[in-house]
């Protein structure tokens, strides 16, 4: 329904209301700290400096002026032309410049070159649409205008504007040839295409409008085109002259409607395209760019417009094909242009123009109005005609500011389209899913979509190249059939040419239906809208519109509901309509992000990486994994070192650990906070009203409360194993090397303790001594009593509790007890080499003897888990227990436990806190505001939750191995200084 509801408010039958509100919206962007380049003869000082330079200039000077001579820095381009462009811009044959494909530190050395030894400053252009990367590498691919146009919030393209603005600005780059405000309704347009917004003329007139206003706000002159409409064609101009066969009444109700209403509102400038139009000029192979019915009786008779117009490039064989050198520069003028683009003669040119004014076929009232408006327009954009240098500081890293990268990710996470749904395909449930593959087709390479997505899912990850022959394909078919009950499928390498199938081999498409019409597919298409009409028969679509990284960490987060989809198509294809997009709302996962999101920079945060290898080089520890979120986006998210100190097997995301005491609020407390929102445990009861056999006895009496608060009286606590050996280790009479009889409870590799005395351990609790002063001491043995209490009263083992009532809802299938029950050993970080007890090397059975005594379940430690998915549970409790689209806890219950609620201590229920006053026993950077709360663990991990900053800090590490002495990691202060980073470095 409101999928239909957003396709109805564009589609209203009164158009004039539209027309009414898009003036009104255009508007709302005008800002007053922007040059009025039109009413540029009101400003007095700029008028007299037009006035001056005016004068000072011979009649060839001032011509030249109004030519731009194209650039070629790159010394191995064949046209490489710069030592004769410096020439003519001395000479006076050029006022401006536009640059080709190059290097920034290249671009930069002859921006500043060519501004010596000329009598005014040259004018620098770039065409920029999709940031200056569409000519200079190095530097940041902002998402093409298709893209764009399936964007619902334009404030964002503001953004992207403003941003590519200031790059160009940084680039010394005055003009950009952009937006393109061209309607794409020819789905064979070749040179158009996805540079266009899309079909929709409203949609396409207000994305254009805040395209221009970011430029604008960002110092740059942007230029509106391709005038009068290059969208509704199936040739390209840079080969041949295309032909538009339309009706004046045809082309004024779509192609110059965005043209007519943004020079309505002031547009600054117009390129004339190159284009026959009959109905506008019917003189045959006269382009529209050197029409005088069109840019001049047109664009400024009938138009009005009062800005500046550039001619398209005019080497392009759309015109060239018809006209000599310098012959075409002139008809060119004497159309109306006021700057010529990329001219192949300017002197020849210049001197064809000189002789129509001395003829005075063209009068010098004409003249000095196009060479005022330029140096007006130049006096604007070089800050009162000064030179404009460009630094070469830093250059490439301003290029790449991480808050840009940032703002691509946002633009592509904004555009992620889902055209249909009919399965429900969308979104994936994170978890354990071995009926679901994720079949990437392309170079045949894992693809970064996977890599991200192998944190919220563990499903079958496949590559297979885009070409293959049909038996490879079939094959393939066969195999998904029989291991899989649904595929979902990327489609990468493809082409925005419609010439070229968009890049899709017809046995791809035939697979990708057939395989549809057996099981349930979800098809993400990194690649043009236009190709949905080869897949007809796939019900479940995603559009992430181009194979950028960025779009494939959209395209992750869209899949599995961490952000909502709100994309609109910007094209009609096959039977899917411009507009047509479902909205899916966020399930409230953990987000994949970046650092420049959430007001960090990746060169402020290197701290962190120079912090984790001085733990590694000090052997504080072998390896780690660290991880931040911020504002609910992973900003930080890496693995440094190996395993152990003696191989080469390199730490990764999915590693899991051991994370020892965390346990306790990963497991135990999210149990009785669970049943305490039930009424099921009550914070004012004993141990005995839920333990009857610890009845009479001092531990029966203890609080609740109490206990979670580790103030209850207990000891730290108790070294069982110890009564079970002797100096050769393990004492027959409680272990056995293989499971046998009672010897069932595996506490090693080939090591099980008889299943009896588990209920010994219990007993020693039960009987120990209670302090009669009792104060805060940090006891595993209180968590015994609530991993008992847990377990009573539900009637299931805590290990199965918390994983029915929070990790499988949660969508976390690393996360439990018994980890080498569900993974291999490989994959486990080894901890102690453990000498006193096991007498073995640990790797995959918990490290606390106690808690191995138990089998690996209990209370106070036995939880293994990756550093994702505890982000993913520090997470719900700070969205106060909501997760993966579902209620886990009361957020009353969430406040409660994790306030302070202890007068003695920094504890709250279950939960570690801050210390208030700053102590030197303070378990996090003293910058965590009070409200945080956490955990550490004593195989050297951390999990702490700032509700107030919304920060999430999550270090994991084996700093036990292979010695659990090793007090490195507390003495280097390493998890509480990278903790610090997340505070400080933070700008927002």
């Amino acid at each position: 329904m409101r999928c239909a509801a957003w396709r109805f408010a564009f589609n209203l039958p009164d158009m004039r209301l539209i027309a009414l509100f898009l003036c009104l919206l255009l508007a709302a962007y005008q800002s007053t700290a922007q040059p009025d380049f039109i009413g540029w003869k009101n400003d007095a000082v700029c008028r007299r400096w037009v006035d001056s330079v005016y004068q000072s200039l011979n009649p060839d000077e001032r011509i030249g002026q109004c030519f731009m001579l194209p650039v070629y820095a790159d010394p191995k381009d064949k046209r490489y032309n710069v030592k004769e462009v410096q020439a003519q811009l001395q000479a006076g044959q050029a006022g401006s410049v536009i640059f080709f494909k190059g290097q920034p530190s290249v671009q930069q050395m002859w921006t500043n070159r060519f501004q010596q030894g000329c009598k005014l400053p040259v004018l620098t252009a770039l065409d920029a649409e999709w940031g200056i990367a569409m000519r200079i590498d190095s530097s940041i691919v902002y998402p093409h205008q298709l893209t764009l146009g399936a964007i619902r919030n334009n404030e964002l393209i503001r953004k992207m504007g403003l941003q590519i603005g200031r790059e160009c600005r940084r680039m010394g780059i005055q003009i950009s040839f952009s937006p393109v405000i061209d309607i794409n309704n020819n789905p064979n347009n070749p040179v158009i295409n996805d540079r266009s917004f899309g079909e929709d003329k409203y949609r396409v007139t207000l994305k254009g409008f805040a395209y221009q206003e970011g430029l604008l706000q960002g110092g740059v002159l942007p230029c509106i085109k391709h005038f009068p409409g290059h969208g509704d064609t199936d040739q390209d101009s840079h080969h041949t002259l295309p032909v538009i066969n339309k009706s004046r009444a045809g082309l004024d109700s779509l192609e110059l409607y965005p043209f007519r209403l943004m020079i309505s509102e002031g547009a600054p400038a117009v390129m004339a395209a190159h284009l026959q139009v009959p109905v506008l000029d019917s003189i045959n192979f006269t382009a529209t760019s050197v029409s005088r019915r069109v840019v001049t009786h047109l664009l400024r008779d009938s138009f009005g417009f009062k800005g500046l117009v550039f001619s398209d490039a005019l080497n392009m064989k759309g015109v060239s094909n018809f006209f000599r050198k310098g012959q075409l520069d002139s008809l060119a003028f004497m159309a109306g242009n006021d700057i010529l683009v990329f001219s192949e003669d300017a002197p020849s040119g210049i001197a064809r123009i000189r002789a129509a004014l001395d003829s005075g076929f063209l009068a010098e009232t004409e003249l000095q109005d196009r060479v005022q408006r330029v140096l007006a327009y130049k006096y604007y954009l070089t800050e009162g005609g000064k030179p404009q240098w460009v630094n070469s500081e830093d250059l490439v890293k301003d290029l790449n500011s991480d808050t840009a990268r940032a703002l691509c990710l946002d633009l592509f996470q904004a555009a992620i389209t889902v055209p249909v749904n009919a399965q429900s395909f969308f979104p994936l449930r994170p978890g354990a899913d071995s009926s679901l593959a994720v079949l990437s087709l392309g170079n045949g390479d894992r693809t970064p979509l996977q890599d991200h997505l192998a944190n919220y899912l563990d499903a079958g990850m496949l590559q297979f190249p885009a070409y293959a022959t049909a038996a490879d394909y079939e094959r393939l078919l066969d195999s998904l059939s029989r291991s899989y009950r649904r595929v979902l499928i990327s489609l990468h390498a493809m082409s925005r040419f419609a010439s070229r199938n968009h890049g899709l081999y017809p046995q791809q498409t035939d697979f990708i239906n057939r395989l549809a019409a057996r099981m349930p597919v979800g098809l993400v298409i990194f690649g043009s809208p236009y190709s949905l009409a080869r897949f007809d028969s796939v019900q479940n679509i995603m559009l992430a519109y181009e194979d950028h990284e960025l779009a494939q960490m959209a395209a992750a987060n869209a899949l599995v509901g961490a952000s909502e989809v709100n994309g609109r198509l910007p094209v009609s294809s096959g039977k899917y309509k411009a507009g047509d997009g479902l909205l899916l709302d966020s399930r409230g996962l953990l987000q994949i992000g970046l650092p420049g999101q959430e007001g960090y920079t990746a060169y402020d945060l290197r701290d962190l990486d120079d912090i984790a290898r001085e733990g590694i080089i000090g052997h504080a520890f072998p390896g780690c994994q660290l991880l931040a979120v911020s504002g609910g986006k992973l900003i930080w998210h890496k693995a440094y070192g190996n395993l152990n100190y003696k191989n080469n097997q390199t730490v990764n995301n999915q590693t899991l650990y051991d994370i020892a005491s965390i346990t306790k609020l990963a497991s135990t407390t999210l149990a009785v906070m669970k049943l305490y929102e039930e009424g099921k445990i009550r914070l004012e009861k004993t141990v005995a009203d839920y333990l009857p056999e610890a009845a009479g006895s001092a531990v029966g009496r203890l609080n609740i409360k109490n206990i979670l608060l580790h103030q209850a009286g207990l000891q730290a606590y108790i070294e069982f194993y110890k009564s079970t050996i002797n100096r050769e280790g393990p004492l027959p009479r409680y272990y056995r090397r293989n499971p046998e009889g009672a010897f069932k409870i595996p506490v090693a590799d080939s090591l099980y303790m008889r299943e009896d005395y588990r209920d010994s351990v219990l007993m020693q609790i039960f009987q120990t001594r209670v302090s009669d002063r009792p104060g805060y001491v940090y006891s595993d043995l209180d968590f015994y009593l609530l991993w008992k209490m847990v377990e009573r009263i539900s009637g299931e083992s805590i290990d199965r509790y918390v994983y029915k009532n929070f990790y499988e809802r949660m969508g976390l299938f690393r996360t439990g007890y018994l980890p080498l029950s569900r993974f291999p050993k490989e994959r486990i970080a080894p901890t102690e080499n453990d000498k006193s007890f096991r007498m073995q090397q640990l790797q995959g059975h918990v490290h606390d003897p106690g808690a191995a005594m138990m089998g690996g379940v209990a209370g106070h430690a036995g939880l293994f888990s990756n550093a994702f998915e505890l982000a993913a549970i520090m997470q719900m409790l700070l969205q106060n227990g909501f997760y993966n689209g579902e209620r886990l806890l009361d957020s009353l219950t969430v406040a409660t436990f994790t306030a302070r609620q202890s007068e003695i201590s920094r504890r709250g229920l279950g939960f570690d806190k801050p210390e208030p006053d700053g102590k030197k026993t303070n378990p996090c950077a003293a910058q965590v505001s009070l409200s945080a709360f956490g955990h550490t663990g004593f195989t050297g991990t951390a999990a702490w939750a700032d509700p107030e900053k919304k920060i999430i800090f999550i270090f994991l590490s084996n700093r036990i191995f292979p010695d659990a002495l090793n007090p490195l990691l507390n003495n280097k202060n390493i998890r509480p200084r990278m903790q610090e980073i997340l505070y400080l470095k933070r700008r927002k």
